[in-house]
């Protein structure tokens, strides 16, 4: 088997553990496929962080962007074991890009969402780069405040990756569990029962129509 096919294998076993559903993971692979074709040649493990940063930022199909953006940080960091820092490469994005989110733009969402569940689920999606699953299974003991850290776990609740939080996440976090105090889940539609999927995109959505973002 080649190393192309070894790694997609390897991403899509991956991904099934983190119980995405087969579409999801389809766009996902569809993504590193369209990666291996522009660097065809090439072997990806010898490619720079510059070089595949460029990369990113030359799609114009916002879905794209962010499968690929999402799918390379799982494939050289959880796969390759190749450190880049690829949680951090929107602020590499133009400012006056329209067809991205801003700082502003979040801004606003967080503005128009008055909800405090909303607001916390909505900030730490792009504060965190999370999936909306992930984000509606992290449980109030995945939460490291010392090392400002959240564990992502599987459905077998074994730990898959640690991701940071800014300290701008910090007052927000502790306002809410404050003020909403949830049992197990982080985000709760009712005591120990975690928030759909569906409910967070509607969330977002109705946030996005009220900031005109």
């Amino acid at each position: 088997m080649s190393a192309h096919l070894e790694t997609k294998q390897k991403l899509c076993t991956l991904l099934e553990t983190r119980g995405l559903a087969r579409c999801t993971i389809s766009s996902y692979s569809n993504a590193l496929e369209a990666f291996y074709t522009y660097f065809k040649g090439n072997n990806i493990n010898s490619l720079t962080e510059i070089e595949i940063i460029n990369y990113i930022q030359s799609l114009d199909k916002r879905s794209l962007y962010f499968h690929t953006l999402i799918v390379l940080r799982i494939v050289y960091q959880n796969i390759l074991g190749i450190n880049y820092k690829l949680n951090n490469i929107r602020k590499y994005r133009y400012q006056d890009d329209e067809t991205f989110l801003s700082k502003e733009d979040i801004q606003s969402l967080l503005h128009a969402c008055k909800n405090p569940k909303h607001r916390l689920a909505i900030a730490l999606t792009y504060s965190c780069m999370l999936h909306v699953n992930e984000l509606v299974s992290i449980r109030i003991q995945d939460i490291d405040y010392t090392s400002s850290l959240i564990n992502i776990v599987n459905k077998d609740n074994v730990i898959i990756r640690k991701v940071p939080f800014d300290s701008s996440i910090r007052p927000l976090l502790s306002t809410y569990l404050k003020k909403v105090n949830p049992s197990y889940y982080l985000l709760e539609s009712k005591p120990n029962q975690k928030c759909s999927p569906a409910s967070i995109y509607m969330a977002v959505e109705t946030a996005s129509i009220k900031a005109r973002v």
